[in-house]
């Protein structure tokens, strides 16, 4: 896998460099953009990120374009702070290149940014590259160039970068199969002989979306998992089925769903919310659903050419027992995926009272 494994980038002339604040009616411009990003990713979708926004003050699109192309393109949020007494600026989506040579440009990104969080009155600003900091253990290549630039606009680190897995999608199906724990190999063959269905459907009825939710709150609460909220949920899920930006992958043993997981499809696709029939387990002698649905989204996201698999978060590179999340971690590592780690989240203040104060109560507690 050669993602993020280029040389430096070099920091370059911005003179050339235009932006543009989309709206509604630009959503085609920019998923165009998000659509052959090398970063692309659920979590720069307007579907998503509006949804995710619903109780905040908005958002504003901007891309970033050299000789009439979009290179890059960002998702600046605004919203108030404790007691509606300060105004955040966020960029907490990342933001997306075309390709990876784009990169180069980030210092003007973070530039403008600034200006527009000061010209909103924002008194702290929020950034998040959403970029590796480390593969399979490395430093990337472009962490320290990126780190540079940002601590040299006066960030600093607040919060540590998430872990995931990522399978590589390049390899052969043999090869992705045998990197799989020996235990669950033998689950997913079991289960390719069993009675087990796994759909992958692109559209879903309301009756699946509500039995989705049903399915997903009763494990949340079981589980003592944090959730979604049932309006930001349909929000969420709904908005990316109607963008065509999702799937659900269902598992049905003789016609009874076992588990649903939700997916996104492009780009670094990735798990997302998962939920699993808590009846299922009364049957007797049923090979576990689990495994045999994540091998389905693999080999489906294989076929339809997508280079890497995102598992979904996890707690750390190897997985710790007795960690309160241990099995849902265990089961991820399980598949022989490549330790991703995520750049940090930086934070920058910029009025002295009032970013001051947010960021202790926030961050320094």
């Amino acid at each position: 896998m050669s993602y993020l494994v280029s040389k430096n980038p070099n920091r370059s002339t911005t003179s050339d460099i235009g932006f543009t604040l989309l709206t509604e009616k630009d959503e085609i411009r920019w998923n165009n953009l998000l659509n052959c990003a090398f970063n692309a990713s659920y979590r720069a979708s307007i579907a998503f990120q509006y949804s995710k926004y619903l109780s905040e003050d908005g958002i504003q699109i901007f891309v970033f374009h050299k000789n009439d192309q979009d290179i890059a393109g960002a998702l600046y949020a605004l919203k108030k702070g404790p007691s509606g007494l300060m105004k955040i600026a966020d960029i907490q989506s990342g933001t997306i290149f075309r390709n990876e040579k784009d990169i180069k440009y980030f210092s003007f990104i973070i530039n403008h940014f600034i200006s527009w969080a000061k010209e909103n009155k924002a008194s702290y600003i929020r950034l998040n590259p959403w970029l590796p900091k480390t593969i399979d253990g490395q430093l990337t290549n472009h962490y320290m160039w990126l780190k540079n630039t940002i601590t040299d606009f006066g960030f600093n680190k607040i919060t540590d970068g998430k872990h995931t897995y990522w399978i590589d999608l390049q390899l052969a199906e043999n090869e992705l199969l045998s990197k799989i724990h020996r235990s669950n190999r033998k689950i997913i063959r079991r289960g390719l002989r069993s009675s087990f269905e796994v759909d992958v459907i692109e559209k879903p009825d309301q009756q699946l979306l509500k039995s989705f939710w049903d399915m997903y709150s009763n494990l949340s609460s079981s589980k003592g998992f944090e959730s979604l909220e049932k309006e930001k949920f349909f929000s969420k899920v709904e908005n990316l089925f109607d963008k065509g930006q999702a799937y659900l992958f269902v598992t049905r043993y003789n016609d009874e769903i076992a588990n649903i997981t939700m997916t996104s499809n492009f780009g670094v696709a990735a798990g997302m919310y998962g939920a699993i029939n808590p009846g299922f387990k009364k049957i007797e002698n049923y090979p576990s659903p689990g495994p045999l649905s994540v091998w389905k989204i693999i080999t489906t996201f294989k076929e339809r050419g997508l280079k890497i698999y995102d598992m979904g978060f996890c707690p750390g590179r190897v997985p710790i027992e007795g960690h309160p999340n241990y099995n849902v971690w265990v089961f991820k590592y399980s598949f022989g995926g490549i330790h991703v780690q995520f750049m940090p989240t930086y934070g920058k203040i910029l009025k002295p009272l009032r970013g001051r104060l947010f960021e202790f109560l926030k961050y320094r507690k």
